[in-house]
């Protein structure tokens, strides 16, 4: 389990300028920019760079996951703390006691 946003993923690293401006300014759009063939190093650094985003995607899809199972946990919680309360409400005002409903 993460404990952090780093822990999420690796750093990307050796990605050419043109495109290391759209990771770090988070404007995807800018990588279009390059216009020029890139070097077999560039091209490597690239697909790194696309090993740690899908890294990073299935690690946030996962944390996502894990997410939901314990909001929904809570929820289930909070409904059924909810139902006793409104239960041991009823019994303090001599409504709908569980006596009443059990037919004794």
């Amino acid at each position: 389990m993460h404990r952090c946003w780093t822990e999420l993923t690796r750093e990307i690293k050796g990605i050419p300028s043109e495109f290391a401006a759209a990771v770090s300014s988070g404007r995807p759009k800018l990588a279009r920019l390059i216009q020029r063939p890139l070097t077999l190093e560039e091209t490597q650094a690239v697909a790194d760079a696309l090993i740690v985003l899908l890294e990073t995607t299935q690690s946030l899809q996962k944390h996502s996951s894990d997410l939901a199972v314990r909001v929904k946990q809570l929820l289930d919680n909070a409904n059924g703390l909810h139902t006793s309360l409104s239960r041991l409400q009823d019994f303090a005002e001599f409504r709908n006691s569980e006596e009443d409903e059990s037919g004794n």
